[in-house]
């Protein structure tokens, strides 16, 4: 589907489970991410989709998204026009689908499926289970951002959490909490972690073996963005 809003197409029966994998230029690793996310839900044995939303790509990234929905009807894609970056894509990600739970994915491979089995089974004991890496397979420059990235989540947003990954497990109502940061930051998980916090949220932690990327290339690194994120996380301190 090239729909640019998914929650505007009908779901015909609740699904259990909706496996939600944000993807910009990932053309060398889509499609095993989304074979490994579909043998996961097959292992699970649930009623489960995985949604694809294609960050605006210019790599042929959304077409092959296409190609692998038409092939599969759990698959269900959504395309941004434009690049609207971390938070635009986690935004879509999460409420466009109304799943009883989403596990959020990214697209790069890093996260293995694998671990889904373990988050499923821990689902009944917190309202947002948390992926921490252990080891971490990134630059130091990029474990640098993300121990600033963190930090700044715990003292101004309150997140009560050393680290969290874009590896959830979250509850529906967890999913449909509001979420203002503006789309070319990375503040949107931050936020949601944030206002999970303030409504009572439980939460859990599960380590897992983060992979190296097999192909393409990271996309948080930049200044820019780092710049924008810290601007985006003291607003949002100041809103919420």
């Amino acid at each position: 589907s090239a729909d640019p809003d998914p929650s505007s197409r009908p779901i015909l029966r609740q699904l259990d489970l909706t496996i939600a994998i944000p993807a910009y230029d990932e053309i060398e690793t889509l499609s095993d991410v989304v074979r490994d996310a579909l043998a996961a839900l097959n292992a699970l044995g649930v009623r489960g989709e995985v949604f694809l939303v294609d960050d605006g790509s210019i790599d042929g990234t959304g077409a092959l998204a296409d190609r692998l929905a038409a092939e599969d009807t759990r698959i269900v894609v959504a395309h941004h026009a434009a690049n609207q970056g971390f938070s635009g894509a986690i935004r879509s990600a999460l409420k466009g689908r109304k799943a009883d739970h989403v596990f959020l994915a990214p697209a790069d491979g890093q996260v293995p499926f694998s671990v889904l089995a373990g988050f499923w089974a821990a689902r009944d004991d917190a309202d947002v289970i948390v992926g921490v890496r252990r080891p971490r397979a990134d630059s130091r420059w990029r474990r640098c951002l993300s121990w600033g990235f963190h930090l700044l989540s715990r003292v101004l947003l309150g997140v009560p959490l050393p680290e969290f990954t874009s590896a959830l497990l979250l509850k529906r109502w967890v999913v449909e909490l509001p979420i203002i940061s503006r789309p070319r930051s990375a503040a949107a998980l931050p936020e949601l972690m944030s206002r999970a916090t303030l409504a009572g949220a439980r939460f859990k932690t599960i380590p897992f073996r983060h992979l190296p990327r097999e192909g393409g290339v990271a996309k948080g690194g930049s200044l820019r963005v780092t710049l924008r994120t810290f601007a985006d996380i003291v607003r949002i301190a100041w809103t919420v």
